[in-house]
């Protein structure tokens, strides 16, 4: 099992949870509207993000995508300023050499989750991508152990939420629910631990 490491914003809950793994790199993506965010790379997941400790800083303030790579250092502790133009953002941590780039990959998704990690009061904004020649949209993502997030779900601007209370868990892999614009409630769902799958049908909104 990887020692994940997170992007930690501080104050703005910018808070994203690097859980893909290819050699030494670990990386995520976020879906982030226009505006400035701040913030630091962090050892460790979310259960101990607040401990203030394995925390790297580099005093640098970036437009949209680093040029080149950052190499953040543990003595530390200062901010790097991202000024986003709104979009996807992926970012990548070598954590051989604590070289940190971000990349700005595309504009605001067609389809994305728009939700919080209850636990930790994190923005959790995954973008999902199309599967060619269906209706369907999917991303996977590592959630931890014993964690509450609730969200809903955009598609082409418009966000969609459920007509009643919905709790979801990950176990349930054939458990389905129509969402809607007029939808006021938020999905809830608590998990287990591992990598869940979300699918989303937007022709009929399930």
């Amino acid at each position: 099992m990887i020692i994940p490491w997170m992007i930690t914003g501080g104050a703005d809950k910018f808070n994203l949870e690097l859980t893909h793994q290819k050699g030494d790199i670990q990386s995520g993506e976020i879906v982030l509207p226009e505006g400035t965010y701040e913030f630091n790379i962090h050892k460790g997941d979310a259960f101990n993000i607040l401990d203030g400790n394995n925390i790297m800083g580099y005093n640098k303030t970036i437009n949209d995508s680093t040029r080149g790579k950052l190499t953040c250092n543990p003595r530390y502790k200062s901010k790097t300023k991202l000024v986003a133009t709104g979009g996807t953002y992926s970012f990548e941590f070598n954590t051989k050499t604590n070289a940190l780039s971000v990349k700005r990959t595309g504009d605001i998704p067609q389809v994305y989750l728009s939700g919080v990690n209850l636990s930790v009061s994190q923005m959790l904004n995954l973008p999902l991508k199309p599967i060619s020649g269906t209706s369907l949209y999917t991303t996977s993502v590592y959630l931890p152990n014993n964690f509450s997030y609730q969200f809903k779900l955009v598609s082409n601007g418009v966000k969609l939420g459920a007509t009643r209370i919905t709790s979801m868990h990950p176990y349930e892999a054939d458990r389905t629910v129509t969402l809607s614009a007029d939808g006021r409630r938020n999905i809830d769902v608590s998990t287990q631990g591992g990598f869940v799958t979300f699918i989303f049908d937007q022709a009929t909104n399930e």
